[in-house]
């Protein structure tokens, strides 16, 4: 039978593999393999992403991840010995409540239990356990280390407790990463070094580990089960992973031999560097693993089966959107099918009470010479009707309430609202309700830019908020929906190629002018990949020729370019759940805000079917706004600025001497300049 992979890690664990969820797809994918499954660290950042990348390329998708177990309670922020805060262990899920229970239990882990990494403890996993099949985990793991350290006793009891916990779902990992002494010195590692032993003591381990193992499965009943690990897609890339490690442990990988006068001789490898004694956690295939395993058939066959058992698929086609209840209804019982019907009718009654608080008699007029043939407020019927039509029958009134619901409380409170941007502006009824103040009759902006009439999708509509007061929203939609439901979206910055050009050089103690030589050979273009600069620049052409700090760093920062280095937060948008978040994705949190925050990014958990809502905090708005304020308390009159005349000529004088300080969008230095010519 065909070994599947059940232990891989992307670059979602971040700095820790080199591996992007569409090379292992690919390559599980070239090695004619039916599943695979993702596990990485602590997290389930790549889901999303990993999933389609397997659908794209016929393979199943199996959802995982590798947790740490804290060894008492997950709140107590203490090593319980010189070097482990917790001990990994791989879940992966087998049906829906499998991947609501990871969700879960991954969302712990950062929101209550993260020392120096995401944690959990017994109380979780035991709450949490249901849909989850649980493997015992690499040889830092739990059950390895007991094994090694010939800790019997503590050994019976974890193993009785996890058979408690997950029964016939529970496997025993055995991993194989074998490094003859041929294998070793063909890599520059001498017999005598500290480096060599490492490499030897991690073999003696894994067999010892492996043999107990399969003495407790007969002893037991507990089922065995094959995993490599994986880390990166080739065998090559292994020194490149190590590199990526040590740019997230600031170690650097070689550190340079100077003689008694300061001039370098040579270069050693840097004893405190991060390393895993071992070349072997790259993507092997079937072949390979059947191989290492040819006395133990049945850890190969045991990835089959649980293959089998896994039949979890991603929903991309339900909205797990809020509901909107209108004032009147809250304090009633109602049914669904009412609601729904309510939210049209309510919907319906705030442009209607709009219209004749936006359409003044003057207005009408304005409208009358666009449509001279037309009652003015026929046309403006006529449009509100047509666009009611698509709304209501599109199921998006909920989402226009919910939208409306935010800017009339900001409204209300005084805080600065944009007169609105985007396709939105081509909708009269956000017009009527307040959420623009753009006429769409006016400017004839169309709606069908806002809500494409064939497709189901739902719009985007960007609100503009005074910076300083931007968190007041925020937390008005707290308070309405649940800090539960409510989250911030995280970001993943990527490593782009004078970042990589750069972090390479550091990890091999290149000397920094040296690397700063190479980096400003890359032009400065966000987009711009180490390929396209080596086919634009002759001079780094020859630097990678005949220098040789210059041939390794982009060697390895090939390899590394566009891993992901870090995490972030979106700087607008927020997700609002009509569910607990953790129903449908999980969350995590950051050291710079309260919030929680997604773990996946804004397109994956759009596609999981969560709300996104925009709010941009402005510092225009509030500059605006300070202004009107400071010439009202100077005696001056009360200026509408939204309604300013867009021909005023001082305004355009002004313009066209590029003094532009402050206006928004045009105030950067290439702007300026246009403006003047």
């Amino acid at each position: 039978m065909t070994w599947i992979p059940l232990h891989v890690h992307s670059q979602y664990s971040i700095l820790d593999s080199t591996a992007s969820v569409d090379r292992l797809a690919e390559k599980a994918k070239d090695y004619g393999m039916e599943a695979l499954a993702l596990t990485d660290f602590c997290n389930m950042f790549g889901v999303v992403d990993f999933f389609k990348a397997c659908q794209k390329r016929g393979i199943k998708p199996i959802i995982g991840c590798e947790v740490v177990v804290a060894p008492a309670s997950r709140t107590e922020k203490m090593r319980m010995s010189s070097h482990a805060v917790g001990y990994p262990l791989i879940l992966l899920a087998k049906d829906q409540k499998g991947y609501q229970n990871l969700c879960k239990i991954s969302s712990i882990g950062y929101l209550e239990g993260f020392y120096y990494t995401p944690r959990v403890d017994r109380e979780v996993l035991e709450n949490c356990r249901e849909g989850l099949i649980c493997l015992t985990g690499p040889l830092q793991g739990k059950i390895a280390q007991m094994i090694v350290q010939d800790r019997e006793e503590e050994l019976k009891e974890e193993l009785d407790w996890l058979q408690t916990i997950y029964g016939e779902n529970l496997y025993l990992e055995l991993q194989r990463h074998p490094m003859s002494d041929e294998h070793i010195h063909a890599e520059g590692i001498e017999k005598e070094s500290w480096l060599y032993q490492q490499y030897l003591d991690r073999t003696k381990q894994q067999e010892k580990v492996n043999e107990k193992l399969a003495a407790l499965s007969k002893e037991r009943k507990i089922p065995i089960v094959a995993t490599n690990g994986c880390h990166y897609v080739d065998r090559e890339d292994w020194r490149a992973h190590e590199i990526l490690m040590n740019v997230q442990s600031g170690e650097p990988v070689e550190i340079l031999e100077r003689d008694s006068f300061g001039n370098v001789r040579g270069r050693e490898l840097n004893p405190k560097r991060k390393v895993i004694p071992t070349h072997e956690l790259y993507f092997k295939s079937p072949q390979e693993m059947e191989a290492l395993f040819s006395d133990l058939p049945e850890a190969i066959e045991n990835t089959q089966k649980i293959v089998a058992l896994c039949n979890f698929q991603l929903d991309f086609q339900t909205k797990f959107y809020p509901v909107f209840v209108p004032p009147y209804l809250e304090e009633n019982a109602f049914s669904e099918e009412e609601r729904v019907k309510e939210c049209a009718a309510y919907l319906r009654k705030l442009c209607e009470e709009g219209i004749p608080k936006r359409y003044t008699p003057e207005r009408l007029a304005k409208v009358k010479e666009k449509y001279p043939d037309q009652d003015p407020l026929d046309v403006v019927k006529e449009r509100l009707e047509g666009e009611l039509e698509i709304i209501i029958s599109k199921g998006m009134c909920d989402y226009l309430l919910i939208v409306y619901d935010f800017i009339a409380w900001a409204k209300g409170e005084g805080i600065p609202v944009g007169p609105g941007r985007g396709s939105g502006a081509g909708s009269i009824i956000l017009y009527l309700i307040g959420i623009t103040d753009i006429e769409p009759l006016r400017f004839n902006l169309f709606f069908e830019r806002f809500i494409n009439p064939e497709r189901m999708s739902y719009p985007d509509i960007d609100v503009d908020i005074c910076m300083d007061r931007r968190s007041e929203v925020i937390d008005y939609t707290l308070r309405k929906y649940g800090k539960e439901k409510v989250a911030q979206i995280i970001t993943f910055g990527t490593m782009k190629a004078k970042m990589a050009i750069k972090d390479v050089g550091r990890v091999l103690s290149v000397p920094l002018a040296k690397v700063n030589e190479i980096a400003k050979l890359v032009p400065e273009d966000p987009t711009m990949t180490l390929a396209r600069a080596l086919e634009l620049d002759p001079e780094l052409r020859r630097m990678e020729e005949e220098d040789e700090d210059a041939k390794r760093i982009l060697e390895y920062a090939k390899r590394l370019e566009g891993s992901i280095r870090n995490t972030g937060i979106h700087a607008a948008g927020l997700i609002v759940c009509g569910d607990p978040l953790t129903d449908h994705i999980p969350i995590c949190n950051a050291k710079d805000s309260d919030m929680a925050v997604t773990q996946y990014s804004m397109k994956p958990v759009e596609a999981m079917g969560m709300l996104k809502i925009d709010f941009l905090g402005l510092k225009t708005l509030t500059s605006i706004q300070k202004s009107v304020d400071a010439i009202a308390a100077s005696g001056g009159e009360k200026i509408d600025w939204v309604n300013l005349p867009l021909d005023d000529k001082t305004t355009f004088d002004l313009l066209n001497q590029g003094k532009l300080q402050g206006v928004f969008q045009l105030e950067s230095t290439g702007m300026q300049e246009l403006a003047r010519h």
